[in-house]
């Protein structure tokens, strides 16, 4: 069983947007993550790519090990750079959609977080949140990430990793069962008021 760390390779304006995430199951050869590259491309295209901004881009994404020392090898999608859609020229960049995992265990870690950004300030209605479609559109995408189907049967779940895995009641890592979504936007520099950890 492989455990892996995988870097979302995003940019907005130019600057990183990366987004990190932790998957286990089969050991993949390089052909297997390229064609799990090009899958989450795909799944970008259908659900993620028309609620970001043009100026927006993803270009592939980066695996390594989840072993200390292990370095990560970067794997470019094979239709090129998917850019956003959403030809809004206002843009919230210090804001982004929430998204929370949960492992419906009482074995911790049974919470993790996702922040997307690249969203723009169209996506807000009047009451201040993302509105309605945004808000699926993103989740979608996130949900088609927590199980991975490989061609050849090999399989992913994505997992909620531990900081501290030999602290009591606890594991090294959880399978992610459920993703939501909260449509107010947050930042990551500070915990929204009334959430836990």
């Amino acid at each position: 069983m492989g455990n892996y760390e995988v870097v979302y390779n995003g940019t907005m304006l130019g600057t990183d947007m990366l987004t990190v995430c932790h998957f286990q199951g089969s050991e993949l050869s390089d052909e297997d993550k390229q064609v799990w590259a090009d899958l989450i491309r795909s799944e970008m295209v259908d659900n993620l790519q028309g609620a970001l901004m043009t100026s927006v881009a993803y270009d592939g994404i980066t695996i390594r090990e989840d072993i200390p020392g292990s370095v990560g090898v970067t794997y470019p999608f094979t239709l090129g750079t998917l850019t956003g859609t959403n030809g809004s020229s206002s843009l919230i960049p210090q804001s982004a959609l929430l998204l929370r995992k949960y492992a419906d265990t009482a074995v911790r870690p049974n919470q993790g977080r996702i922040y997307q950004g690249g969203l723009p300030a169209n996506a807000v209605n009047s009451s201040g949140r993302f509105s309605g479609p945004t808000v699926t559109d993103v989740q979608l995408f996130w949900q088609d990430q927590r199980i991975v189907n490989l061609v050849g049967g090999s399989s992913l779940q994505m997992v909620i990793k531990s900081s501290n895995p030999t602290a009591p009641n606890t594991v090294a890592y959880n399978p992610v069962s459920r993703i939501v979504a909260a449509a107010i936007p947050v930042t990551q520099r500070r915990r929204k008021e009334g959430q836990g950890s």
